[in-house]
């Protein structure tokens, strides 16, 4: 796996930890169109490098970690430790663990979920503001606007499940916005013991808490068929406990927003598993948060 920006991660991480960029050892972490992630090591130390498109979305990733890197009780976040604004690369702190899902896959997920809703509660909780807004209106629009990419049966679902979000919306006043992560899922999850890891902060802005809690009930209840309704009522069970605040009606709405979206965007012969999430939620929206 290479990128063609490379070379731009190499100078910028030459700066943060010394040294010529030609001695570093670099390794492509993630190459993808918009954005390509680096690995940039001299001997033990080592920093991530994240290369962007445009000057301002690495501005704003920079300014995010500003604002929220660095150990919060069981949270870790990675602090920004360079924007090079020139090259558009933003050099962070390297936080060495495993992707949560693999304490997931080993049948740890009554354990690991419980530790996440710490995490993502102790998030919340922190005393900064975001510059960045992200408001119901405009999720339920991305969907809404996700849904012309739909036709038949899959348009048909997607829409119930967005008039439903909206119907949930109508009912609860707003919850008091927090510094939200904006895509969280359990590939932005390190295991860090004692910490749980939030990385990929390129989304981040003020939302309210539920957004990012109905985000991982999304992806728990469509990748993990057989146990994700059970560790996604605990998820919320326990993020209600650390917060302090009720989201459970919330979080059903953004999931089914979130799943209306990839359904959208998915090749057909991909969308499977998020339709059966989405007719889950769609025919009982809080059955899948009930508590066991």
């Amino acid at each position: 796996m290479s990128g063609r920006w490379a070379q731009r991660a190499r100078a910028a991480a030459a700066r943060v930890l010394g040294g010529e960029p030609d001695v570093l050892t670099v390794a492509a972490l993630r190459v993808r169109e918009g954005r390509e992630v680096y690995l940039c090591s001299a001997g033990e130390r080592a920093v991530v490098a994240k290369c962007y498109p445009d000057a301002e979305r690495a501005a704003a990733a920079a300014r995010a970690l500003e604002l929220l890197g660095g150990a919060h009780g069981p949270l870790l976040v990675p602090e920004c430790l360079a924007l090079d604004a020139g090259e558009r690369v933003v050099v962070q702190s390297h936080l060495r663990g495993r992707p949560l899902g693999e304490r997931l896959a080993a049948g740890a997920g009554d354990e690991a979920v419980r530790r996440l809703a710490a995490a993502v509660g102790a998030l919340h909780g922190l005393g900064v503001r975001l510059p960045a807004e992200v408001s119901r209106a405009t999720t339920l629009a991305a969907a809404e606007d996700a849904l012309r990419r739909l036709s038949g049966a899959d348009a048909r679902l997607a829409a119930r499940g967005v008039a439903g979000a909206r119907e949930a919306f109508d009912g609860a006043p707003p919850l008091g916005p927090v510094p939200s992560h904006g895509d969280l899922g359990v590939a932005q999850i390190l295991d860090c013991p004692p910490h749980l890891a939030i990385v990929d902060f390129d989304k981040a802005a003020q939302a309210e808490p539920a957004l990012d809690v109905g985000n991982l009930v999304a992806q728990l209840v469509r990748s993990r068929p057989g146990d994700g309704a059970a560790l996604a009522a605990a998820l919320v069970a326990g993020y209600e406990a650390a917060a302090g605040a009720t989201v459970a009606p919330l979080a059903a709405a953004y999931a089914l927003l979130v799943l209306a979206r990839k359904l959208a965007w998915l090749a057909p012969g991909r969308r499977a598993p998020v339709r059966a999430a989405l007719e889950a939620l769609v025919s009982s929206p809080l059955a899948p948060l009930a508590p066991r």
